[in-house]
């Protein structure tokens, strides 16, 4: 005779199942816009720290790094309108990228700017 621990294990796996109910999921409906900027300046951000001696004592020293950022997100925007209202700010206090040749999403002499789901 076979003996079994769990007999409900058995009773469910024989089972016809149910019919599964599909909910799906709330979408997040956030925006975030992206803006490729010309005239970027060049920033420095300190990376990490090291480790360096000098004469016997040792020192803790920042580890800098130059990066440029050309393109700036605005994140929880909701609907069209406020992606025009920032995208007209950002063309007031910046100048947005002009594609040269059609490569990716943008033709030549398209403004190089995007949306996209936020997560």
């Amino acid at each position: 005779m076979l003996r079994v621990k769990n007999p409900h294990y058995y009773k469910d796996l024989f089972n016809q199942p149910r019919a599964f109910i599909f909910k799906p999921k709330k979408r997040n409906i956030m925006r975030r816009l992206t803006v490729h900027i010309t005239g970027a300046r060049k920033t420095s951000i300190v990376t990490g720290t090291k480790t360096v001696e000098e004469k016997g004592k040792r020192k803790t020293v920042d580890v800098k790094k130059e990066i440029l950022v050309n393109t700036l997100s605005v994140k929880n925007l909701k609907g069209t309108k406020e992606i025009e209202s920032a995208l007209n700010e950002i063309r007031s206090k910046h100048t947005i990228a002009i594609a040269k040749v059609t490569k990716g999403q943008w033709k030549g002499g398209e403004e190089m700017y995007y949306t996209s789901w936020q997560n």
